[in-house]
């Protein structure tokens, strides 16, 4: 969308996986960018509107910082994005941003959450952790 910058990092384990060309055509779009793997992923989030990942823990550390997201790939943290399944093929990406600004009003309890499932995995319970809900949820 105008206005936005597209920043595209693989995973460090997806490196030369993919042909030169792809890079090509993906940065031959005037607003799209490909960073290297070396890159830190918390400053890409830190200075993003949106997070998009096929798979992957980025869309979780996103909601960590606050930072909205979403992946392609239902992920056991999917109800804490902007929405549970993302299908690029069918889905504009203005559409999901509008999206952003309802889930940023719920930022601080989401990133709560996030730490509390993430704290839970690490303890090995990926498939129970606690919040307390109130009211307004």
């Amino acid at each position: 969308p105008a206005g936005y910058k597209i920043i595209t990092k693989d995973h460090p384990h997806d490196f030369g996986r993919k042909t030169a060309n792809f890079y090509k055509q993906i940065q031959s779009f005037y607003n799209c960018k490909v960073v290297s793997t070396k890159t830190s992923v918390h400053d890409i989030i830190s200075n993003a509107s949106l997070v998009i990942t096929i798979v992957g823990t980025a869309s979780l550390e996103a909601l960590l910082m606050k930072v909205p997201s979403l992946s392609a790939v239902k992920m056991y943290y999917s109800k804490l994005c902007v929405q549970e399944t993302f299908e690029p093929e069918n889905e504009y990406l203005t559409d999901i941003l509008n999206k952003t600004k309802n889930w940023k009003k719920k930022a601080d309890k989401t990133a709560q959450k996030a730490l509390s499932l993430a704290k839970s995995v690490l303890r090995g319970k990926s498939t129970s952790f606690i919040y307390t809900l109130t009211e307004e949820e």
